[in-house]
């Protein structure tokens, strides 16, 4: 998973390691959007290259369709959060459920509040795994390149 910053918007990547493509998750669709995911992953490539299987810089890059979307100019983070902690789970995920994130975000924003100040995972807590993952890579990063990744 790659949270990108591209052009003062957070959108966000999944590597499907089997199939060979990625996931394009993005909360403000904007063809706009999708102009640095290349280079992301070019970084991505670089800096790991020794424990990625293949060439990942030619995977497709394939948009999900049907995500909840924002309906302002903030919440694309958040909306981010949600959709990795959505895509975390072994089942695919029914978009059509989650509709409500937009009504929901004053609710959404004070359970992360809550979690932050009292030390709990961020949202869930079945996807511990994947945001302490985030923790350790420095996920507060304000560049545009995603953070290095680490050997366990």
């Amino acid at each position: 998973m790659i949270p990108c910053h591209v052009a003062s918007h957070w959108v966000l990547l999944v590597g499907n390691l089997k199939g060979k493509y990625w996931d394009f998750y993005d909360s403000l669709p904007n063809p706009m959007h999708r102009s640095s995911l290349r280079e992301n992953i070019r970084f991505l490539h670089g800096d790991r290259a020794e424990v990625l299987p293949g060439d990942i810089i030619d995977w497709p890059i394939h948009t999900v369709e049907g995500l909840p979307t924002q309906d302002n100019g903030n919440d694309c983070g958040i909306f981010v959060m949600k959709y990795m902690e959505a895509s975390l789970g072994k089942d695919r995920v029914d978009w059509t459920r989650h509709t409500s994130w937009a009504k929901e975000m004053p609710r959404i924003r004070a359970e992360i509040q809550q979690n932050h100040s009292t030390g709990a995972p961020p949202l869930q807590s079945g996807c511990n795994q994947g945001f302490d993952f985030l923790s350790r890579q420095g996920h507060r990063r304000s560049s545009t390149a995603p953070a290095p990744l680490r050997r366990s």
